[in-house]
């Protein structure tokens, strides 16, 4: 059995339909996705003034125009977007038209403002992407997020707090800090003291010793991210507090109210951030939500820096292709 076909085996999802209409009963095999190792039409990098701090950002044409659908990708924990490259690329060359940006804290914005690792709280960053989709979005044209890890947390508490404003037709969320694996827990102990700390010295920045060996089984991945200079271990006291609780406040959240279509996708040998955490995100959402979780076997935590990213990135343009068919809109409630 190809690596394909088992993706496709591991992954549950609940769909609502037209009763009217015939059920699609899955998506015809493809051929793997071939990633642009060039600029595949028009990028334009620069800065975005958000609240008084300017965020680096990154602008993909869409190859195809008017393009099908826009996107926006927020990065995770310590890195950047410029890691992100291959797949804004990819969504370019299927017609997606996407943004993506360096958090406030982090790669060239962190570098710039000289606050690296400060990211000024979960609720900030929430305004940010409010602010920045608006940069990419076009009228009438389906809009998406993808976050990964941090970003993955980001976006899932996003969408349960300003679903009704943001109008969306989906989200992607990979390996979502919705708790973190048990290698790279605090000690109950000392979670609590930094998060006791976190409300009276929240700008206080400490390195976290992730071990970059658990990003991915690629070699030359954790070689680069080790030399990357606009990827670094350091957070804020408040930043790791809600890095830490977030997720799970979420699952204690009502999240009947999501409406959204969510595609959620973990690899089973993650050790940063907690695969259990994210099936029980799933089963939270609502039954009837259109939802998806992908489970990738043996896959560490940057799923689309794997050994097989190719399988992974062109499973996120067919989930992303499909929801553009069915909604002719973003989503508005």
């Amino acid at each position: 059995m190809s690596n394909v076909e088992t993706s496709e085996l591991a992954c549950s999802s609940t769909q609502v339909t037209n009763p009217d209409v015939p059920v699609d009963q899955g998506v015809a095999p493809q051929s793997t996705l071939v990633l642009p190792t060039e600029p595949v039409d028009e990028e334009k990098e620069g800065w975005v003034t958000v609240s008084g701090l300017p965020i680096y950002t990154m602008w993909y044409r869409a190859k195809q125009q008017p393009p099908v659908a826009t996107l926006l990708v927020v990065h995770g924990f310590g890195e950047h977007s410029g890691r992100y490259i291959h797949v804004c690329r990819a969504f370019a060359q299927a017609g997606v038209q996407v943004l993506a940006y360096d958090q406030r804290g982090y790669g060239r914005t962190g570098r710039k403002s000289g606050r690296m690792g400060r990211t000024d709280g979960l609720s900030r960053l929430h305004q940010d992407i409010l602010e920045l989709q608006d940069h990419v979005r076009l009228e009438g044209v389906p809009h998406f997020l993808l976050g990964h890890s941090m970003g993955g947390m980001e976006v899932m508490t996003f969408l349960h707090r300003y679903q009704s404003q943001a109008r969306l037709s989906g989200v992607i969320s990979t390996g979502p800090c919705i708790r973190l694996a048990k290698p790279a827990r605090p000690n109950p102990v000392v979670g609590g003291v930094g998060s006791f700390f976190s409300k009276f010295f929240k700008s206080l920045t400490i390195t976290t010793g992730l071990r970059l060996e658990d990003i991915s089984r690629d070699e030359k991945v954790v070689e680069a991210a080790r030399n990357d200079y606009y990827r670094y271990d350091i957070g804020s006291l408040q930043c790791l507090d809600d890095l830490i609780n977030a997720g799970g406040q979420l699952l204690r959240s009502d999240l009947s109210h999501i409406n959204c279509p969510v595609l959620i996708a973990h690899g089973t040998k993650d050790a940063i951030t907690d695969f259990d955490a994210s099936q029980e995100l799933y089963d939270k959402l609502p039954s009837t939500l259109d939802k998806e979780f992908c489970i990738y076997p043996d896959c560490y935590h940057e799923l689309h820096n794997e050994l097989n990213k190719e399988e992974v990135i062109g499973k996120f343009i067919v989930w992303v292709k499909a929801h553009v068919q069915s909604s002719n809109e973003p989503t508005s409630k």
